[in-house]
């Protein structure tokens, strides 16, 4: 299984992503603790791609057949 700190701890290792500015303020939120944050960051590029987490969730259950 992914552990979601490791997957931080190398992507602030990793110069082109930290040059990034959305992915800076994820690591902020995240070394902070901010959920609500995290849960605005992830609405507004769901928003951005014309969907919702939601309409995203379902179509990834269906797409792996999940139930």
């Amino acid at each position: 299984m992914i552990n979601p700190s490791q997957i931080l701890a190398q992507a602030m290792n990793n110069s082109n992503l930290m040059n990034n500015p959305r992915a800076q303020k994820v690591l902020e939120a995240y070394r902070n603790h901010d959920h609500n944050a995290l849960v605005e960051l992830g609405n507004n590029i769901f928003k951005e791609n014309g969907t919702t987490l939601d309409e995203a969730t379902k179509r990834f259950m269906k797409a792996n057949r999940i139930n």
